[in-house]
């Protein structure tokens, strides 16, 4: 029996919550696991995922405010159920709380093969930037640069260059600059 395994946030808030499900040792993706998101009785949402082991999950409102925990569980057939708690973010915040009220969440999953998701905050209005470099610090791939309102955005990196060339397995860093500041991750490319 494979185990399952779930790449998600920590924290749970209204709005869109990514999830990531992978199987065995080599972490493959899995398509068409049953994801659900519960706060005590209540069923938040639930969805089956892609055949990139992607589902989001749109959570309408949180009914037992920030103090009760959630459970994430996930199952598919042949395959060890995974199961989580997840903490419910403080009231207001949609998407990973910040202080600066800008934030750049961990990449998901991660590590990754095939594509991964970042998602980042905008506070107000402004022009962004956001990269990928490798750790000796060289523009690896540009994923978005522009002008965008004020809100939650995600990118999608499949693992490539800015030339389309697949790049090599390892560490990597990804970087959102704007007149708010600069924030940065890190994530792994497997091949």
């Amino acid at each position: 029996i494979e185990v399952l395994h779930a790449d998600h946030s920590d924290e749970f808030w209204p709005g869109s919550w990514p999830v990531w499900v992978t199987a065995g040792e080599g972490r493959y993706p899995v398509e068409g696991a049953m994801i659900g998101l519960v706060q005590d009785d209540a069923l938040l949402d639930a969805a089956y995922t892609a055949e990139n082991g992607y589902a989001e999950l749109t959570i309408d409102e949180i009914p037992y405010g920030s103090s009760v925990e959630g459970t994430v569980t996930v199952t598919f057939h042949n395959c060890s159920p995974y199961q989580a708690a997840v903490s419910p973010a403080p009231e207001g915040v949609q998407g990973p709380p910040s202080d600066a009220g800008s934030w750049l969440a961990a990449a998901l999953p991660n590590p990754f093969t095939d594509m991964t998701v970042i998602r980042f905050c905008l506070p107000v209005a402004c022009e962004y930037e956001l990269c990928v470099f490798d750790v000796s610090g060289r523009l690896v791939r540009r994923l978005e640069t522009g002008e965008a309102t004020a809100g939650v955005y995600s990118s999608v990196w499949d693992g490539r260059d800015d030339a389309g060339a697949p790049a090599m397995a390892g560490v990597y860093f990804y970087r959102l600059r704007s007149p708010a500041g600069s924030l940065a991750q890190r994530c792994i490319l497997l091949r």
